[in-house]
């Protein structure tokens, strides 16, 4: 399945399996169905039916590892079933959204050359067949101990439930586009006669269903993010006030043991932030403990069996980016500009620029890249330097972490594409 090369390159990442969320991922279906409830049970102008702010979750870019395609072709698209795109891009396919997927390059500035993303935290997908899924992570393994290595592991917290981890270490947590999430939430018809005969195209809507945009479809149902302590509240902050999201922060009483496998170790209370990025899909904030929190010493990778944010993590988060689709774009321009968070990433300049409103507006896109506490003294993205420690606990610093955000308006022509898609 892999080349000895690829096989090598993989025995080079020790870090790729030390990253563990302190939520499990019943925890994490139970914290987005209740977002999804709360969102259109909420009758008020934020919330109800409503999805302010951020409108769409299109995809994910992430940097996967080795001089080729190969590796990366054979998890995403043989083994956990996406479909390659049609365009010249390496772009592979799950329902309405994507993974944009790049290979390491040099950057011209810099000797350094990038490696491979990780997300601290992990990423929820709705499957279209999670038995299928299965069936092909448990003939992947078998290869894999035919050729004595270890690319991809996964295992199942229950029958509901996959937790896969890539080669790079991602974590991905997979469910069943045709999850109801909880089994006590009532299913019944409604009395308007149109919304009946559109679900039997679409789907009964359900704001507890595990499939996105509410109907049980395929797709990114969440991401989560491990955040600085007692940041959740800050995060909240920022998406309620400069991108008007839909959000709400909560405590959870979880029972991992942060080893990465189904045993419980202990009961800890965990404060989590869930932000409304489209129908029946969000970004989940999940505070690290005290201890566990980002680290001022960042020297070195931590020696520890926890995964500290050091600025190993950092450095593997960095360059991650998602791309939303906003309804105020231009008042979203005034508010980043307001906070100084505008920014041009270099590595797509030939593709779009947004350091002025005239430049954002032709390219219709605007980049930010740093969440900050807004009630902070000001952040100068201007004066920002690459290696700035995110996160730091140190006075002068408002950058609770760094998450870059491909914001474009509605009115952009890829605004909801149908990106082709073969379920298995």
């Amino acid at each position: 399945m892999y080349t000895s090369t690829q096989q090598l390159q993989q025995k080079e990442l020790p870090w790729r399996d030390t990253n563990h969320s302190p939520l499990t991922g019943n925890d994490l279906r139970n914290l987005v169905i209740e977002a999804s409830i709360r969102e259109e049970t909420e009758d008020d102008d934020d919330s109800f039916l409503n999805v302010p702010g951020i409108a769409w979750l299109e995809h994910v870019n992430l940097i996967v590892g080795g001089t080729d395609r190969q590796m990366a072709t054979t998890f995403y698209i043989d083994i956990m079933g996406m479909t390659a795109d049609k365009s010249k891009s390496f772009h592979v396919n799950l329902g309405r959204q994507q993974f944009h997927l790049a290979i390491p390059k040099k950057d011209d500035d810099d000797e350094e050359e990038e490696i491979p993303h990780r997300i601290s935290g992990s990423i929820g997908l709705a499957v279209p067949d999670i038995y299928a899924l299965k069936e092909r992570l448990i003939q992947a393994k078998k290869e894999e101990e035919n050729n004595n290595n270890s690319n991809n592991s996964f295992h199942d917290t229950d029958t509901t439930i996959l937790i896969v981890r890539c080669p790079w270490g991602n974590i991905f947590r997979c469910y069943s586009a045709n999850d109801r999430g909880r089994t006590t939430t009532a299913s019944s018809p409604s009395e308007q006669k149109m919304t009946n005969l559109h679900s039997l195209q679409i789907g009964q809507h359900g704001p507890d269903k595990m499939g996105v945009l509410s109907v049980g479809q395929p797709g990114i149902r969440y991401i989560e993010f491990l955040c600085p302590y007692r940041s959740s509240n800050q995060i909240y902050n920022f998406y309620r006030t400069i991108l008007r999201c839909s959000c709400y922060c909560t405590n959870v009483n979880s029972t991992t043991s942060r080893t990465g496998t189904s045993d419980i170790d202990t009961y800890k209370t965990v404060s989590c932030c869930v932000v409304s990025v489209g129908p029946g899909v969000h970004l989940v904030f999940v505070e690290e403990s005290e201890s566990k929190s980002y680290s001022n010493n960042h020297s070195e990778l931590s020696s520890s069996s926890d995964d500290t944010m050091t600025t190993m993590n950092k450095k593997m988060m960095k360059g991650v980016h998602i791309c939303i689709y906003v309804h105020d774009f231009y008042g979203l321009y005034n508010r980043l500009t307001d906070n100084s968070l505008i920014w041009t990433n270099p590595r797509f300049v030939r593709l779009d620029t947004c350091t002025t409103w005239e430049e954002a507006k032709k390219s219709r896109t605007l980049r930010f890249r740093y969440i900050i506490d807004i009630n902070n003294q000001k952040h100068d993205e201007s004066n920002n330097k690459d290696n700035q420690l995110v996160g730091s606990t140190s006075v002068g610093s408002n950058i609770l972490m760094e998450l870059e955000h491909e914001t474009r308006p509605i009115r952009h022509g890829q605004f909801m594409k149908v990106p082709y898609y073969v379920p298995k």
